[in-house]
């Protein structure tokens, strides 16, 4: 004998009782309060989470614009310590121009004078001419740091001249450990984070807000519960979508 398979039963048709029960479960609540603190329940959970998010965000944000300002102030001093080393090196600069005029001055003084005796006395004019020309040796012995401040011809009567602007914009422009500084961003950066954080607070404080609501509404009479329960719900779905969309842009 073949068998069939067992058919299922039909489902039971959707009946105007059924219709009509499910339009008015939110009348029989609003009317009794008999579903009014699982309802309220719930929200006060949902919104105690989405405060605690808030207020975790607003915090994690915040030490992180907190830990730039640090980073560019330590930066900060860092530029101008390497500053202070760049015009230290200007000075020294100055100091071997001087001395570099100096030995110069004193070889033409010395070759001046022994050709003034090169004929009677020639052999006081070659130690004049060695002394010179060790003192030509000493002037050219002097190491700058930024050679390309210098400006001007060679010569005991016209001194060099040494551009300080130039020399600096030269030796900042050669600083690799200076280049590597940014501590503008870096506190442009913290500002933006102390704002986010800012923006995270207000929310969670919105859902304070909304739990108060919650809050008086569970513990409120019967007249007055929908109108917390109403308020406190669209502050928590309101905060929660800025919470959503800030979240996603200051990811």
């Amino acid at each position: 004998m073949a068998t069939h398979p067992p058919v299922a039963p039909p489902a039971p048709p959707v009946t105007e009782h059924t219709e009509r029960s499910t339009r008015s479960w939110w009348s029989r609540v609003t009317a009794t309060g008999q579903g009014f603190p699982t309802i309220i329940a719930g929200l006060i959970a949902v919104t105690s989470i989405l405060a605690a998010v808030a207020a975790w965000r607003a915090a994690d944000v915040s030490e992180n614009a907190n830990r730039d300002d640090l980073t560019a102030i330590q930066q900060y001093s860092e530029r101008e310590q390497e500053l202070s080393v760049l015009r230290s090196h200007i000075s020294e600069d100055e100091r071997s121009l001087a001395l570099y005029q100096q030995h110069l001055r004193s070889s033409q003084v010395l070759r001046t004078s022994a050709d003034a005796v090169r004929t009677s006395q020639p052999g006081v004019a070659r130690q004049l001419d060695l002394e010179a020309q060790a003192e030509l040796v000493l002037s050219k012995q002097q190491i700058f740091w930024a050679p390309d401040a210098l400006s001007g011809a060679e010569t005991a009567d016209t001194p060099i001249q040494y551009e300080r602007a130039s020399a600096f914009s030269t030796l900042t422009a050669r600083d690799r450990k200076l280049q590597q500084f940014a501590p503008e961003a870096i506190l442009a950066r913290a500002d933006r984070l102390h704002g986010r954080s800012l923006g995270f607070l207000l929310l969670a404080i919105l859902f304070v807000f909304a739990l108060v609501f919650l809050t008086v509404a569970q513990f409120g009479r019967r007249a007055t519960r929908l109108i917390f329960v109403s308020a406190g719900s669209l502050i928590t779905l309101g905060a929660g979508i800025v919470l959503i969309a800030f979240w996603m842009t200051s990811a």
